[in-house]
């Protein structure tokens, strides 16, 4: 590690200080006769370039964290501009700079090196082809400009995650910083004020703050209640909605199970146990049915491909606890929250889902082949309105075909190959890989792939971050185990 960063800084006085920190200099000498605030904010942003160049692994980890709470620290209530977006610009510049200075083949090799990434960028030109027919051109390039990001992350995790210390760390970050807001959870679950309300109180109100996307809106209530009556609290954390909570805990959650399992230390083990009660809680508190079902399905891939002594009868032990587990969370929740979960109330849904599915196949035949444009689904799903579903509930719910409707047949395979690769990148570790870690970590990345791919066909929103971090890391994954056999495997005399 210390030499790394010593190369690293050898870089940067050889080549970079000659570059750009003598011009640096001047022009913000000149700035600070003018404007001392506009130079101060020059000054910040050249320290911090030179961190993240200097440190790149550590400025990921941090970028990972602050994803989580997007939501609470951007500038204004509606911002498109957030410190992880910031990060992620920084941070994707140096790793340029650096590829350009040192010349670096090896890392222009992550572009096409594995099938998913020739999936992500062909996601991304299918998104660009679809403005034939798009008639909201903003939202067509908002939608664009995001998956571009999201790729543009999903390459820094490729090219910066190299060895098992820094996938553990990074995957350690993750769980923190969701159990940080499985906590925010809990307060709104016990005040019934929701953490979004507190930080930005009236702004929230009709924003368009949803986990950072502009084709959702968000109508919270002083009791976070937006989607069904004041008798039933749905919980909707730093996310911005139920929904959106329950699909984030799903990979913590998994993760969780993960170093429970890794670690033999009891005190660990008891802490994983807790910290999975909590993400258990906040998924029952958003009463999302399909986060539980999404949940479930997880716990189960997560649990028939671990090996452990005593399968059989460990998974009868382990299947009464987390059934008495579930239904004590059951009881001690609203009777409302049982109702709907159990398909007692709220019939409304099915049937719109039902209406949604008709409007979208009406899009399709349509349009097939190149879409109606990315991000336009909102924006023309007027025109195909069915009896079943309400005006104002205009989110297809099903990222793969919207992911269809917006950007053609093209777009659907691109869209659907990225899971596919994702499988097989995590299947061939399985099949393979003897080491601990590595196989462990391939077994929480199948339970998460089977979560998300059943909660994808129920997702509101297609362009989700969270997909491209996961998909980044079965990357990493598979590259670290293809690393660790080659080192293992005798070369031929």
């Amino acid at each position: 590690m210390g030499q790394a960063i010593a190369r690293i800084r050898d870089v940067i006085v050889g080549q970079i200080l000659n570059l750009l920190i003598l011009p640096f200099i001047m022009i913000s000498s000149l700035i600070v006769a003018v404007k001392p605030v506009a130079a101060a904010v020059l000054f910040i942003l050249g320290a911090m370039f030179l961190y993240i160049l200097i440190y790149p692994v550590t400025t990921l980890y941090l970028l990972i964290f602050s994803n989580t709470f997007d939501t609470l620290i951007r500038p204004s209530v509606d911002s498109i501009i957030t410190l992880t977006k910031i990060l992620t610009l920084i941070l994707g510049i140096c790793l340029i700079i650096k590829v350009i200075l040192q010349k670096d083949q090896s890392s222009l090799k992550n572009v096409f090196d594995n099938p998913l990434s020739v999936a992500a960028l062909f996601f991304l030109f299918t998104q660009v082809v679809s403005i034939i027919n798009a008639t909201d051109y903003t939202m067509l390039i908002i939608q664009v400009i995001r998956t571009g990001s999201f790729i543009v992350l999903y390459y820094i995790i490729i090219t910066l995650v190299t060895n098992k210390k820094i996938l553990k760390n990074v995957l350690l970050v993750l769980l923190i910083a969701f159990m940080v807001a499985a906590w925010l959870g809990i307060y709104e679950l016990i005040t019934g004020v929701n953490i979004l309300i507190l930080r930005w109180g009236a702004d929230l109100q009709n924003s368009s703050l949803a986990t950072g996307t502009m084709q959702h809106r968000v109508a919270v209530s002083t009791s976070s209640n937006a989607e069904l009556n004041e008798q039933m609290l749905r919980l909707s954390g730093v996310q911005g909605g139920p929904n959106f909570l329950s699909f984030s805990m799903i990979f913590p959650s998994v993760l969780a199970l993960y170093f429970f399992y890794l670690y033999k230390s009891w005190a660990v083990r008891i802490s994983m146990a807790f910290i999975f009660i909590l993400f258990l809680i906040n998924i029952i508190g958003s009463v999302s049915r399909g986060g539980v079902v999404a949940l479930g399905i997880a716990i189960v891939i997560f649990w028939y491909f671990l090996r452990v002594r005593y399968k059989m009868l460990t998974t009868i032990a382990v299947a009464f606890a987390f059934l008495v587990l579930l239904l004590s969370i059951t009881i001690l929740m609203p009777s409302s929250v049982y109702e709907r979960l159990s398909f007692q109330s709220d019939t409304y849904t099915v049937s719109n889902r039902i209406g949604l599915l008709k409007m979208g196949i009406s899009m399709i035949e349509d349009h097939p082949i190149t879409g109606i444009g990315a991000g336009n689904y909102t924006t023309v799903a007027h025109r195909y309105l069915v009896p079943e579903v309400r005006r104002s509930d205009l989110i297809i719910h099903n990222c793969f075909l919207q992911a269809w409707i917006e950007n053609g047949i093209l777009g659907f395979i691109a869209y659907i190959t990225l899971y596919l690769f994702a499988a097989r990148n995590i299947y061939v570790v399985l099949k393979e890989s003897e080491d601990r870690f590595i196989n462990a970590t391939a077994v929480a990345m199948m339970a998460t792939l089977g979560g998300y791919f059943f909660y994808a066909n129920i997702d509101p929103m297609l362009t989700n971050e969270r997909y491209w971090i996961f998909f980044a890391l079965t990357v990493v994954l598979y590259n670290l185990h293809k690393a660790t056999r080659s080192e293992t495997t005798p070369r031929a005399a």
